[in-house]
């Protein structure tokens, strides 16, 4: 409701600009201004460049007053006093109008710039209208909420939230609150490097269908130093084996090395003559 009521009052406002600046003047002084309305936003500052006509047939000399603006509006002419106007030409000085930061919109109206030839005792006059800009500016502070902002929760779990809201505008605004949800970064990334690791295994040292057969004896057959460790595809070897006074060293099942010869599968090695 307070925005359609400001946004009324600007168009009233606007739609009589171009008859504010409709001058009460003196046919041997002209005035005339740059801008016929400032739309100010608090805090800010701008200049208008007074224009003042010699209409009269003497050299002149004017004074220049501004007034019926509200206090927060500063008005300032960098010169209250045009000197040696010559007939038909024209003096210029600058007006320096500056807002206040704590302004309102009910602030908005009019100042009413007076040209006076004092030995005359004439003036001119013209109106410019004063605009306060409306701001709509609301903030959050959620730093009071849990450590800094940030809230944990169990799954399931609910917890009251406080935050403070604040109008930082200068006009009565509604203020419309909606939650996001944003996503737990720091929770994905563990999850998911645990993840990543948990389908890698490291095999060293593993021994997988493989038979490790040490310092065994039966029927005066020995078989001793078997290793199965550290070999892979279940494969077997089978060291310093003696059976029925038949030794089988160093023999590799499967791409094996049987005593001292090389082949695929186990090899005997006959033996010794004389022990036949």
């Amino acid at each position: 409701m307070s925005r359609r009521v400001n946004s009324v009052l600007l168009i009233v406002i606007l739609a009589l600009a171009p008859f504010a600046n409709m001058a009460s003047a003196h046919p041997n002084i002209g005035v005339s201004t740059d801008v016929s309305h400032v739309i100010l936003s608090p805090g800010e500052t701008t200049n208008i460049t007074l224009t003042v006509d010699n209409d009269g047939e003497s050299i002149e000399s004017y004074e220049i007053n501004v007034s019926g603006y509200d206090s927060v509006w500063e008005v300032i002419p960098t010169s209250t006093t045009l000197s040696g106007v010559i007939p038909t030409t024209s003096s210029s000085t600058t007006i320096a109008v500056r807002l206040a930061t704590n302004a309102l919109p009910s602030n908005s109206g009019s100042m009413t710039i007076t040209v006076t030839e004092p030995d005359a005792n004439i003036s001119s006059s013209i109106t410019v209208l004063l605009s306060v800009q409306a701001i709509y500016l609301p903030s959050i502070d959620s730093s009071t909420a849990g450590d800094n902002g940030l809230v944990e929760m169990d799954p399931g779990g609910e917890v009251n939230v406080s935050i403070m809201v604040q109008n930082s505008g200068n006009v009565n605004d509604t203020i419309l609150l909606s939650i996001e949800q944003s996503p737990d970064l720091i929770g994905f990334w563990t999850n998911w490097t645990s993840g990543g690791n948990g389908n890698n295994s490291t095999g060293g040292n593993d021994t997988g269908g493989n038979t490790t057969t040490g310092n065994s004896t039966g029927d005066n057959s020995t078989t001793g130093n078997s290793t199965g460790g550290n070999d892979t595809g279940g494969n077997t070897t089978t060291g310093n084996s003696t059976g029925d006074n038949s030794t089988t060293g160093n023999s590799t099942g499967g791409n094996g090395t049987t005593g001292n010869g090389t082949g695929n599968g186990s090899l005997m090695i006959s033996a010794p003559v004389g022990w036949e």
